[in-house]
């Protein structure tokens, strides 16, 4: 295992993430070293975490859907620099913001599709208060606003997305897709057998039509032998989740883990 301590120890260029949108959420105002530094964070301790229970060497496919801006993705590189990465965005502005942070990394790659468990053309709304909550599904205000407009996008799922660009399975899988979770995850069809860790963005109150909440995707990933490994993170969220609209999950497939004998 690696501890967490270590990963947040090893020397880490943040100098070549330059595109970060000024109308997130947590980055107000443009003050950018809020999301450099907690999304250096929340990396270091998801590879920590995963690595209790898979070695790290066998980390070669990681899918960053709903990728906002590719940071996640560019300390993923910096880490495994062995290891493929896919970022799915669906809004082509955050888009540019990704390609921009990715372009000194040739292991990843951007794909401008919105991901869910159909193929086909959606409506996607940009949310205006805060872009990091555009999302296929309608908002209902909350944590997305009050505000949107609508474009039409692309939609793919995981499956055939894998299939058509010979991918032979996913090792880790980092989502935060406002809501829509559960339908990806559906779209992944058999290859959700085979990830080893999932970390997820999950809804606690619904905010968007059809909003799929916490007992839904715990449910639907049991079915995977997936189990919840670490409830909340040890940073920025308060223990009580009751009063949250949203939290972030860490998910290990306890039956290709190490610590069940494999």
């Amino acid at each position: 295992m690696i501890s967490y301590k270590n990963f947040l120890e090893k020397p880490i260029d943040k100098s070549k993430i330059t595109s970060i949108s000024d109308y997130v959420g947590d980055n107000k105002d443009g003050h950018w070293d809020h999301v450099i530094h907690n999304n250096h964070k929340y990396v270091s301790f998801v590879l920590s975490e995963t690595s209790k229970y898979f070695n790290l060497d066998d980390i070669n496919f990681i899918f960053d859907i709903g990728s906002l801006n590719g940071i996640e993705s560019v300390y993923f590189s910096q880490f495994l620099p062995e290891c493929k990465i896919y970022s799915f965005e669906a809004n082509p502005n955050s888009c540019l913001l990704i390609q921009e942070n990715q372009k000194h990394y040739s292991n990843t790659f951007c794909i401008n599709k919105a991901v869910s468990n159909y193929i086909g053309k959606s409506n996607f709304y940009l949310t205006h208060d805060n872009i990091g909550a555009s999302s296929l599904l309608k908002p209902l205000g909350g944590l997305a606003g009050n505000t949107y407009s609508k474009i039409e996008v692309d939609v793919i799922t995981i499956e055939n997305f894998c299939e058509q660009n010979n991918i032979p399975k996913i090792d880790i899988l980092w989502m935060d897709l406002q809501g829509n979770e559960l339908n990806a995850l559906k779209g992944m069809g058999e290859m959700l057998h085979n990830v080893k860790m999932i970390c997820t963005e999950v809804g606690l109150k619904p905010y968007y039509e059809n909003h799929t909440l916490y007992d839904e995707i715990v449910d639907y990933l049991k079915m995977y032998n997936f189990e919840v490994s670490l409830e909340d993170y040890p940073f920025d969220y308060p223990r009580d989740i009751s009063s949250q609209f949203e939290c972030d999950f860490i998910f290990i497939n306890k039956k290709i883990s190490k610590t069940n004998g494999i």
